[in-house]
């Protein structure tokens, strides 16, 4: 069987993947308790920016590892259409 392994992009992409959890996760606590001085709704408010932009990253990051994911599963796909064919054709011609 055809084996599968990870390619430097699929590497630099779960890097990304996981800086933008990093992203959202720290990035929106750090930003609240930054802007707490100014009151817990502003605080509130622009953490909640800082987490929705770094799940936009993650959802985007997720998107296009299962593009790959789907790639990978064609290409499996039409090599075994390719050996059912082949069988086929020997087949058929004795």
């Amino acid at each position: 069987m055809l084996q599968h392994q990870q390619t430097r992009f699929e590497k630099l992409l779960s890097l990304l993947q996981g800086a933008s959890w990093a992203l959202a996760l720290a990035g929106g606590g750090y930003t609240f308790l930054l802007f707490l001085p100014f009151g817990t709704i502003i605080a509130s408010i622009i953490a909640l920016f800082f987490f929705l932009s770094g799940c936009f990253f993650v959802i985007i990051f997720e998107m296009a590892q299962l593009q790959l994911d789907k790639f990978e599963e064609l290409k499996k796909q039409t090599h075994l259409l390719e050996k059912l064919s082949l069988n086929d054709q020997t087949v058929s011609h004795h």
